[in-house]
């Protein structure tokens, strides 16, 4: 009954996970990349990545937010590291600006507008550009 739980609840996140792409203007279909085509669907994918990653017993200790923190940053680098998504052809420093961005979003301080708002003043991608 247990594993039933668990299996259901990384449903439930994958599926909320989808409901951010509806902010992206291009998706494509059965694709990881898609979750690096904006902020708000790398803040989901923060969301789900943290939910797996918390079950390791080393993390247990430490607090979600923190976590989920780190994990935005990782998940930035990689995609930047990849070259997918956002990240193509961006410096080495908006791995910082774009985790923070999304690890805000992901852990519910910040609304997707304000985090916009705050891009757009910067002169930043946001991933909602064709």
């Amino acid at each position: 009954m247990r594993s039933f739980k668990i299996i259901l609840f990384g449903f439930f996140f994958i599926s909320l996970s989808s409901l951010a792409y509806g902010q992206c203007s291009f998706i494509p279909d059965g694709e990881l990349t898609a979750n690096f085509l904006s902020i708000p669907a790398l803040a989901a994918f923060v969301i789900v990545a943290t939910s797996f990653v918390r079950n390791l017993s080393w993390l247990k200790k430490i607090n979600p937010q923190y976590v989920s923190w780190g994990m935005s940053i990782l998940l930035a680098l990689i995609g930047w590291f990849l070259q997918i998504g956002i990240f193509v052809q961006l410096e080495w420093y908006y791995i910082f600006i774009y985790g923070l961005a999304s690890g805000l979003i992901a852990n519910g301080l910040y609304d997707w507008e304000v985090i916009k708002a705050v891009l757009s003043i910067l002169e930043l991608k946001t991933g909602e550009e064709k």
